[in-house]
């Protein structure tokens, strides 16, 4: 499922300027610029990353972190280790394919059990994600556990 988000112009520059952190010589001028407007993304991303209102809230996302196609995160999500434990070339985080992660979310791993996102969930405002969501899940709360609907 695509979530139609509203994307203003910045929006898509700061999405524009991500891979090009990494590339010389401008990656340092690329991070300060992406730094002082409160965005920290170092992890890997697929195409179709939507980040409406990326610069208001700003947002973390750790070096350890895999992000499908299709993802809409919105501000001051947080993306990464619950712990300081580093695994370099190993994804702590992986984020599927069509997710959707509320404003003030925050999902962590821990060095000894990767976490994965399924496939379209839906991950709440402010929820606190530790463990793995399965695919099409909502998930809600502090800690985040899945939504029951009424029947």
């Amino acid at each position: 499922m695509v979530h139609r988000v509203p994307i203003t112009a910045l929006d898509r520059l700061v999405v524009r300027l991500l891979p090009m952190q990494f590339i010389k010589p401008f990656g340092p001028l690329v991070r300060l610029w992406l730094r002082l407007h409160g965005v920290d993304f170092l992890g890997a991303a697929g195409p179709g990353l939507r980040l409406p209102h990326s610069t208001s809230g700003g947002f973390v996302v750790n070096a350890g972190v895999r992000i499908g196609s299709n993802v809409t995160i919105y501000h001051g999500v947080t993306l990464g280790r619950s712990d300081a434990g580093v695994r370099p070339g190993t994804a702590d985080l992986t984020i599927g394919d069509g997710v959707f992660i509320g404003a003030g979310a925050v999902i962590l791993a821990r060095s000894d059990r990767p976490l994965r996102i399924g496939d379209g969930a839906v991950i709440g405002a402010n929820a606190v994600v530790l463990t793995d969501v399965p695919a099409g899940e909502t998930w809600v709360g502090n800690p985040a556990r899945p939504r029951v609907t009424a029947p």
